[in-house]
């Protein structure tokens, strides 16, 4: 009779020490939820905070995405001329049908570089911010467009030279980007460089 109670106390006792333990495990487990649901606002203003003053990565990616898909398809174009045929290496094939629709891909580019252009300007509006300046807007595209796009203007048209008439027109249209608004001369020395006086027009 007289164990009965010590072996009841022994058994409470265990029963107390498997709450105890259940009771630090739990513990855990909330503190654990809590810590996370404090990260989380912290990682959302991160977040919100790079959408608003730092540019769209992922929109950036599919721009130069959009880039490479447009140069691929300027090199089919001149597939023929590269390999003496008289029609496009893939035709007739599957490749030839996605090749050929690639130029899909300037409308792509001329909506995200409308988009990204502006974005700084629209957000200084909405925000009722100082917005850069045109001046140095223009100058920054200037100083990252005009070099490369004059030497292979000039490089290029140089090369095939040959005195024929229009020749020095085509120059003078191709280094004021203006021979997007000429029939004759919009594909000549550089093909594919109209869509890039398009781009420099819309600045």
């Amino acid at each position: 009779d007289a164990r009965a109670p010590v072996e009841g106390h022994a058994a409470s006792g265990n029963r107390g020490g498997g709450t105890s333990v259940m009771t630090r495990q739990g513990q855990a487990v909330v503190n654990s939820r809590v810590a996370d649901s404090q990260q989380e606002p912290v990682v959302a203003a991160n977040d919100a905070r790079s959408r608003t003053h730092g540019r769209y990565e992922e929109l950036e990616a599919y721009r130069g995405i959009a880039a490479l898909l447009i140069v691929v398809f300027h090199a089919y174009q001149f597939s023929r001329q590269g390999a003496g045929l008289t029609r496009y290496v893939y035709e007739g094939t599957p490749l030839h049908v996605v090749f050929h629709n690639l130029e899909a891909a300037v409308a792509w580019f001329f909506v995200l570089s409308g988009f990204l252009v502006f974005l700084p300007f629209a957000r200084a509006a909405i925000e009722q911010t100082r917005s850069e300046s045109a001046r140095g807007f223009l100058i920054r595209r200037a100083i990252r467009i005009l070099p490369t796009y004059y030497i292979a203007i000039l490089v290029v048209w140089s090369w095939r030279y040959a005195g024929i008439p229009g020749q020095w027109t085509d120059l003078i249209e191709h280094l004021t980007f203006t021979h997007i608004f000429d029939r004759r001369y919009i594909f000549w020395t550089i093909g594919p460089a109209w869509s890039l006086a398009v781009e420099v027009l819309f600045y």
